[in-house]
């Protein structure tokens, strides 16, 4: 009889182990695919927030619409607004000077305080499927007055030709460095007639 008890023991604890491991009890959760590309992107979404967080300067997303308008941070301080030019004559906010130089046209406000335009997008750049172009010095500083959106223009050139070039993004880079903050992707260029 102990035998059997023993025997009717180890056989419960053993069904008990095997439902445990195999989920029984539990329904796994599926997902079609439309909800698994939500979910992705969501954690897509809080891992970006988080390592923009962990940045003294970051914008709201890595990536921007030619049409949007970028907010750059300083720590929890909303620092400047960039956005891109479409008033001008080809209706692009940039435009092939030659085969080397692109002109481009912003928009920026500061936030905070006046401060000079160089120190906003002086370490921007051009970036496109043949090269860089970085931006040239202003011959004259622009002053950006506090909460004051002004017009500011700015020349890039490269090493290379990028005038036959297809895609083109223009990046915003933490004052002072080469290290990104985010970017405008797909930017339209002017390339004359």
């Amino acid at each position: 009889m102990k035998k059997l008890i023993a025997t009717a023991m180890i056989a419960i604890v053993f069904v008990s182990v095997l439902c445990v491991f195999s989920g029984c009890g539990s329904e796994v959760p599926t997902y079609d695919d439309t909800e698994l590309y939500y979910e992705i992107e969501s954690l897509k979404d809080r891992i970006e927030n988080l390592e923009n967080k962990n940045n003294v300067f970051w914008t709201d997303k890595a990536e921007y619409g030619e049409h949007e308008t970028m907010t750059v941070y300083f720590k929890d301080t909303a620092v400047f607004e960039i956005r891109l030019r479409f008033d001008t004559g080809s209706g692009l906010a940039f435009g092939i000077a030659n085969n080397y130089v692109i002109n481009g046209s912003l928009y920026i406000k500061s936030l905070v305080s006046d401060i000079l335009a160089d120190y906003v997008i002086d370490s921007s750049y051009i970036l496109c499927e043949s090269g860089t172009a970085f931006k040239k010095a202003f011959m004259s500083p622009v002053i950006l007055y506090k909460d004051v959106e002004k017009y500011v223009a700015a020349v890039y050139e490269a090493n290379n030709d990028i005038a036959a070039d297809a895609n083109y993004d223009f990046v915003i880079c933490v004052p002072g460095t080469q290290f990104e903050i985010a970017r405008f992707v797909n930017v339209g260029v002017s390339k004359g007639n």
